[in-house]
């Protein structure tokens, strides 16, 4: 029943085809379309973000028009972004049959395949594919052969496919953040900087060149070099957040915290507020020693992002720096909330519990810390300190030799058992434990003293650490 209904594609009434559409849906009627009207309702569900009701389209579509190739690719292809990658390959073997040269059976199959994980077949398909292609499609083609290698780790191969899209068009970003993150993976930054300082003389105003060589001389700790080709990026596009960005970081791995606030806070002016940025900023004033700044900061990066919980944690470290301990508890107990098995928020939380002198929640955190990473080597150096402080000095010497017995190379466990054995008036034996320690690492003397600050009025303590600070 065609109810004199024209091609939509000719006068592009596709409102009437989806009406008469959904009507038949509706009335479990029966209404005729021919294959470019499924065609424009296909591609009208698939706009609309609607594959259910596009895929509803396709199996009628089918239905009425069972040889139409053109349908069939689109099932297809729904089927695939529907994550049914097999039934997608069955229909694909049946156009195949008709049409062995389409240039869409081959794409669609090989993003079927790289869903399925079968990265080489993706990459067969493609290849397949090449010779059918236009100059459009082969910039298409040359980026996907280069996710497949990415996705099998051969970024050398990868680069040659990005540097073929590139070829055919200088101007693709996608292939020019993707060729330097593969130098970047591949520890190859050298050879990327040589390929970006090539690329630009024939293309100087490209702001994803000059921003991907800042990011290889930043892995090469290039930092002076990184900042003057984030200010190549900027002056090309002055809005370009991450730019802004990135220099902020590059003036904080030199030092220069002044300028990488100011730096931050550009990227803030010109981006949504963000947890991230915040926090950096927060990072720099405490190097500047600004703590009130760095407090504000932290804060609004909490405020900006409440799952932060980095930010909660370094809140809780500056506020027990400030001798602000119960402030301090309470947000790395928000960072514990949010992840409660991050060995690094426990170690804190421990840590300060044992400040504040609540020995028991120390030791359950370090109890804690020790069930989920056995190998953690602060972790029982620090549970015997909060044994023995708590007064159970039996449990607190059977932790700190198994401890020795378990990790040989840990200077902090013999430091701890000489503190043990000196506050036990052992003091040969103290002395004994204490050389191992400085033996292994000399230049960790203060984690001693703050295990035993009685130390520093001992002679012959002294001696000994002198001893073996005199190179330091």
């Amino acid at each position: 029943m065609t109810e004199g209904f024209e091609n939509s594609r000719d006068h592009g009434d596709i409102h009437q085809s989806v009406k008469r559409f959904e009507r038949m849906l509706k009335n479990n009627e029966f209404y005729f379309f021919d294959v470019d009207e499924f065609e424009d309702l296909i591609d009208h569900y698939m706009e609309a973000g609607n594959s259910k009701q596009a895929l509803k389209v396709v199996n009628f579509g089918c239905q009425q028009h069972p040889s139409s190739f053109t349908l069939l690719l689109y099932k297809a292809q729904l089927l695939a972004s529907s994550h049914k990658p097999r039934e997608a390959l069955e229909v694909l073997a049946k156009v195949e049959t008709g049409e062995p040269n389409n240039i869409d059976i081959y794409l669609i199959k090989a993003t079927v395949f790289s869903q399925l994980r079968e990265y080489r077949k993706a990459i067969d398909n493609y290849k397949l594919s090449l010779p059918l292609a236009s100059k459009e499609e082969l910039e298409d083609i040359y980026i996907s052969l280069a996710f497949e290698y990415e996705n099998l780790d051969e970024y050398p191969v990868a680069i040659k496919y990005l540097k073929k899209t590139l070829a055919l068009n200088c101007e693709n970003e996608t292939a020019l953040y993707e060729i330097g993150f593969c130098f970047d993976i591949n520890e190859i930054c050298q050879q990327g900087i040589e390929f970006f300082q090539e690329f630009l003389d024939s293309n100087p105003y490209s702001h994803a060149a000059w921003y991907n060589l800042g990011l290889l001389y930043n892995k090469l700790d290039m930092y002076e070099k990184s900042v003057s080709c984030f200010d190549f990026t900027i002056a090309i596009k002055e809005d370009f957040a991450s730019a802004w960005f990135n220099k902020a970081n590059a003036f904080g791995k030199m030092g220069d915290y002044e300028k990488a606030i100011e730096s931050y806070k550009k990227t803030i002016e010109i981006d949504e507020e963000d947890g991230t940025t915040f926090f950096h900023i927060a990072n720099c004033y405490e190097a500047l020693d600004r703590k009130e700044d760095a407090l504000n900061y932290y804060h609004k990066s909490i405020s900006a992002d409440p799952y932060f919980g980095d930010a909660y944690l370094h809140l809780g470290f500056l506020y027990e720096e400030m001798g602000r301990l119960n402030e301090s508890i309470h947000f790395v107990k928000k960072a514990i909330d949010l992840d409660p098995k991050q060995v690094e928020y426990l170690l804190a939380y421990g840590s300060i519990q044992i400040r504040i002198g609540f020995f028991q929640e120390g030791i359950n955190a370090f109890e804690e810390v020790i069930s989920l990473q056995n190998d953690n080597p602060l972790a029982p150096s620090l549970l015997a300190h909060a044994l023995f402080l708590s007064g159970d000095v039996e449990s607190s010497y059977e932790v700190i030799l198994k401890a020795i017995k378990d990790q040989p190379d840990n200077a902090s466990n013999y430091y701890l058992h000489a503190a043990n054995l000196f506050r036990e008036n052992k003091k040969e034996e103290g002395l004994a434990e204490l050389e191992k320690g400085l033996i292994l690492c000399r230049d960790d003397q203060d984690r001693f003293v703050s295990f035993y600050p009685e130390s520093l009025d001992d002679l012959d303590i002294l001696e000994l650490l002198a001893k073996y600070n005199k190179d330091l």
